[in-house]
């Protein structure tokens, strides 16, 4: 697929798009990342029944990692593309969505077989670029993300250049696998073109979205205090239940903005064009 260039400022574009989107039909898209949110949890659970059945020990721990980790693959990651596909129908009101259509890449065997295979390519991306940074000597601390207590301008830059290359291989490759329906390949190639085609907005992107976010998170933080606070009156029980539902349900606004900002990116830097959705 073709990329295109945007302008050095679309960051901003993409989160007014991203909100447009989750508010366009609230049921499907926070019903879909509540369902997403349910099933994130089983690879945990699948972690945790398995102490049962191995001894602690080094090689075995290992063994469980591996096996959680291959089972988050999947089971779990698929479901990023059919929320990515959902996304699209709320996006261009391709038939009436339903949350659980983010279960669609299990119907879809090769949409899923794509989309682990696409997963894996990332990580293994992503490790080499690490390694090669590694390689050419840069220091431990230098690759560690900043903190406010020991902020640093060239730990800061390499952060934000990781962060925007994070997003255009997600929201643009997502798109490629799972709604364009490109092959692993030429989905990991077309979201390098356009992230190297627009590297100055994306890093823009990167430096200006986590400071929305920020503000965002702290005013929703305010709003979940005063919710919060009368249910400490409660007795104890019921108090911890209530709160751990509350805490739940707080998190889906930031999974629906999180998947309909890189809905977002992909529509704007390859996909502005493109009104179906069928899979072959």
């Amino acid at each position: 697929m073709n990329t295109r260039e945007v302008p050095l400022l679309a960051s901003i574009s993409w989160v007014k798009n991203a909100v447009h989107l989750m508010l366009r039909r609230p049921f499907a898209v926070f019903g879909g990342a509540a369902l997403l949110s349910i099933v994130s949890t089983i690879p945990s659970w699948f972690e945790y029944l398995l102490q049962f059945f191995i001894d602690p020990g080094n090689m075995q721990q290992i063994l469980l990692l591996l096996l959680g980790a291959a089972f988050a693959l999947l089971v779990f990651l698929p479901l990023f593309g059919g929320y990515f596909r959902l996304m699209h129908r709320v996006a261009h009101d391709v038939e009436s969505p339903s949350p659980l259509q983010v279960f669609e890449p299990y119907r879809i065997r090769r949409m899923a077989v794509r989309l682990v295979g696409y997963f894996v390519l990332v990580l293994i991306g992503y490790g080499l670029i690490l390694a090669v940074f590694r390689f050419v000597g840069l220091p431990q601390d230098f690759l560690q993300r900043p903190s406010l207590q020991n902020l640093q301008i060239l730990p800061l830059l390499f952060t934000a250049l990781m962060m925007s290359l994070v997003t255009a291989l997600m929201g643009i490759g997502l798109g490629e696998v799972a709604v364009s329906n490109q092959i692993v390949r030429i989905a990991f190639g077309t979201a390098w073109r356009g992230f190297l085609r627009n590297f100055k907005t994306f890093f823009m992107g990167a430096l200006l979205i986590p400071i929305i976010a920020t503000v965002a998170m702290v005013m929703w933080s305010g709003l979940m205090y005063v919710v919060v606070w009368p249910i400490t009156k409660l007795p104890t029980s019921s108090t911890q239940l209530a709160i751990g539902l509350i805490s739940w349900l707080s998190a889906l606004p930031f999974i629906a903005f999180l998947f309909a900002l890189l809905y977002s990116v992909w529509q704007d830097v390859v996909a502005a064009e493109i009104k179906h959705d069928e899979y072959v």
